[in-house]
């Protein structure tokens, strides 16, 4: 999962080492997938910041979402699926705001 606001962070990172020549000239958005996920923002790469969502089934609750949120370190975004595995279509969509919000 990658949020908005780290992809304008990478685009507004890219522009910058560009000016400077540490980066190919041309506009962020040419940039490929290899390139977006390797960019360092801050202790992490964009690729591992991606990776932080987890699962939960349909009948959790909202302090069960927020549970298994807070269990993976930097996690804004859980998934709802029937079982709660990530094999499976996704029902549903909670954000960390959207769990505050809501307890």
């Amino acid at each position: 999962m990658i949020h908005e606001s780290t992809l304008n962070r990478f685009i507004a990172d890219r522009s910058r080492l560009a000016e400077a020549g540490q980066a190919p000239a041309g506009s962020p958005s040419a940039a490929g997938l290899t390139e977006l996920l390797s960019h360092q923002a801050g202790d992490q790469t964009i690729g591992e910041i991606a990776k932080r969502f987890v699962f939960v089934k349909e009948d959790a609750t909202l302090a069960d979402a927020r549970a298994a949120m807070l269990a993976v370190k930097g996690c804004e975004d859980v998934f709802v699926t029937k079982n709660g595995k990530s094999d499976e279509p996704v029902l549903g969509w909670l954000t960390n705001s959207d769990i505050t919000s809501d307890l």
